[in-house]
This record gives structure tokens, sequence and C-alpha cells, in this order.
């Protein structure tokens, strides 16, 4: 999907058509009533309910890793939201940064797209 954006932007360059970026798709937070975040690492899960028990025990971190709880208001600062749905009747998102490994996978073993 990404490749074949680029390609195209890259052929519309080179013929000197101008480049048509979609807006961003605005984010809407959740009320963070829980969250969970991998030890050492800045993958960061979001939820408005209080699902994130099920959610540590359910799909622990590629790798072997450990989700921690986070208390943040939000989402760190410098993560992307990589994908996000409802489990358990709760709406989740799932934030991460740089090469968003533990993010990523973990939208895929969810089945939600990545953004």
């Amino acid at each position: 999907m990404y490749g074949n954006s680029i390609c195209s932007n890259l052929v519309k360059l080179a013929n000197g058509q101008p480049l048509v970026t979609p807006p961003p798709t605005p984010v809407v937070p959740v009320s963070a009533a829980c969250g969970l975040q991998v030890a050492s690492h800045d993958a960061t899960i979001i939820a408005d309910g209080s699902v994130c028990g099920d959610l540590k025990t359910a799909y622990p971190p590629a790798g072997g890793g450990v989700w921690d709880d986070y208390n943040g208001a939000g989402p760190p600062t410098y993560d992307s939201l990589v994908c996000s749905g409802q489990y358990e009747e709760a709406q989740v998102q799932v934030w991460d940064s740089g090469g968003q490994y533990y993010g990523s996978d973990l939208c895929q073993r969810l089945g939600w797209p990545t953004r």
C-alpha cells in the first residue's frame, strides 16, 4: 500500500503534477480509564474501559515483553496512533513511535488495520 503510493507520487512529481495529500484522520482520544505500556519501550495501549487486565493477559507483547500499567492522561506526546478498535465493548487505541514493532504486532493480532 505505501509502496504503491510512493511510486504514484514519484510519477506525478516527474510529470510536474501537484501531489494530493489527504488530510490526516482526526484522532479522538479515549477517556484513558486504563493504560498499558511495554516495559522499557514506547508502545502504549489506552482504553476507555477496565479491559486492560484482559488485554494484558490475552495479548502479551511480542518477543516476551511485559505490559506495565500506564497512568498518563493520554498517549506519550512522541507516539502516533497505530490502530484502534473495540475490545470487549471498550474503545481501545494502540500508540507507538519509532519502528512501531510492539504496536503493529498487537494490531495484527487483534485483527485491526494499522494506519
